[in-house]
């Protein structure tokens, strides 16, 4: 098998777990997984560091799903990545955060797979997601975060030069860009900005423009 064709059986497997888990609970979005399969698994096999057996590194890049309710692509990409499943203390339990049971049992209670990311409830989400254009907000509060956290160790006197990037996945574009507006102007005012390394992914059409990301890396 080629490279070109595992990385197109990766993008399907992405594609069937999700579909199917959505058939399976009469319930959900799968248009928005089968898009943006290319893109999530690119980013996350290609671009994005992060360590699936310790998925609260503290310099991970950070993944945000905007668009909360294609949840099944986070579902899909934390099981076949077998990232590990940590507990309310950040201990690690040994086990995967996402299983192929908890895929079957997408939307249903008690699932690890609900049909919006929550945070907190599985490893490997990083925010809770529902409202369309509220990533931003999230995005720039993770980065706004970790420039504190640079802070205290640059004053510890570690000067590693920890910095993560945040990525985020948008789809509407109008609420995104209002509320970057509101934001730009306030970290301006607080000299902040000079401190982002911000990554957005905005899905606005079908005209296939996803894939060129995915070559190009």
């Amino acid at each position: 098998m080629t490279k070109q064709e595992l990385d197109q059986l990766a993008i399907n497997t992405i594609r069937t777990l999700s579909i199917d888990a959505v058939q399976q609970a009469k319930s959900g979005h799968p248009g928005t997984p089968m898009a943006l399969a290319p893109l999530v698994y690119t980013l996350w096999n290609r671009v994005m560091r992060f360590d699936p057996k310790d998925p609260i590194w503290p310099n991970r890049d950070r993944f945000v799903l905007s668009n909360g309710h294609a949840s099944m692509l986070l579902w899909s990409v934390l099981y076949l990545t077998q990232t590990q499943a940590v507990n309310a203390e950040y201990e690690s339990l040994g086990q995967p955060s996402v299983t192929l049971d908890d895929i079957r049992h997408f939307r249903r209670i008690d699932s690890k797979a609900p049909g919006h990311p929550e945070y907190h409830l599985v490893s490997g989400v990083e925010t809770t997601t529902g409202p369309l254009g509220q990533g931003v907000r999230v995005e720039h509060g993770l980065h706004l975060g970790g420039a504190v956290r640079r802070g205290h160790d640059d004053d510890q006197g570690d000067r590693a030069g920890r910095r993560h990037r945040v990525h985020r996945v948008d789809e509407h574009r109008r609420p995104v860009q209002r509320a970057e507006r509101l934001i730009e102007r306030r970290l301006v005012n607080n000299g902040a900005i000079e401190e982002f390394n911000c990554v957005t992914y905005r899905c606005l059409d079908h005209s296939g423009q996803r894939y060129e990301l995915m070559n190009q890396m």
